[in-house]
């Protein structure tokens, strides 16, 4: 089972990351840095691998501490260069990683992220993590009407109303999910559909607040803003 479990993730993923190959030089060149970055035992040994590290400093040190967090990655899938709305030179790269689902350990496929500057990669930190500044956990919890600016991935769904998208969204490790919405006759409401269309699941940047302007008995989640295709900034 955990097999079949893994090749569905692996499937997912493949139909819903559309980027173009790169040279086995450079796919090693990811690698070799990648695996560097996860070995170090400490978030500040991680600093040197990343872009604007000083940006990340007071992050990673809430988040990681002084614990030894250092790992041997399982192993390396595909590199490329994905589609995005950036005007970086960016890299991507699959790594098999453990996760929860349902309380049992599965391996799912994540996505690495590199920026190539003056011949040199460094690896995006917010966009290989996932980062949200607001979780999805606490977005969901609070539902406080505040906005949030969200990496996720999304897919076009049903909608409950007939002047919306409905667009499914999903947090990648933690698989968290529920619906937004999205104006229909908006500049972004269009833009948003054109990029999800193909079908599958597609990473964004999408701000999103929860309101009560759809249904004044609940609350529901509306897009505000198309900020990106996929999480590099």
């Amino acid at each position: 089972m955990k097999r079949i479990i893994l090749v569905f993730s692996f499937l997912f993923i493949f139909y819903g990351t559309a980027f173009s190959q790169v040279s086995d030089e450079i796919k090693q060149e990811l690698m070799n840095l990648y695996t560097l970055y996860a070995q170090s035992r400490t978030g500040n040994e991680r600093l040197q691998y990343i872009r604007n590290p000083e940006s990340y400093r007071e992050i990673f040190q809430s988040r990681y501490g002084d614990r030894e967090i250092g790992y041997t990655p399982i192993g390396f899938g595909r590199a490329g260069r994905p589609v995005t709305s950036s005007n970086l030179d960016i890299y991507s790269l699959e790594e098999t990683v453990s996760a929860n689902r349902g309380g049992r350990a599965v391996e799912i496929i994540q996505y690495r992220y590199f920026v190539r500057v003056n011949n040199s990669f460094k690896i995006d930190w917010e966009a290989s993590a996932g980062y949200n500044p607001v979780t999805f956990a606490r977005f969901k919890a609070l539902q406080d009407g505040q906005t949030a600016q969200m990496r996720c991935y999304a897919n076009l769904e049903t909608s409950r109303y007939d002047e919306y998208f409905g667009i499914g969204i999903r947090d990648e490790l933690t698989n968290s999910q529920f619906r937004a919405y999205i104006r229909k006759n908006s500049e972004d409401g269009i833009l948003l559909m054109e990029y999800l269309e193909r079908g599958g699941s597609w990473p964004a940047i999408l701000e999103m607040q929860y309101t009560n302007s759809l249904d004044r008995y609940s609350k529901e989640v509306i897009i505000t803003k198309f900020v990106m295709r996929g999480w590099v900034f």
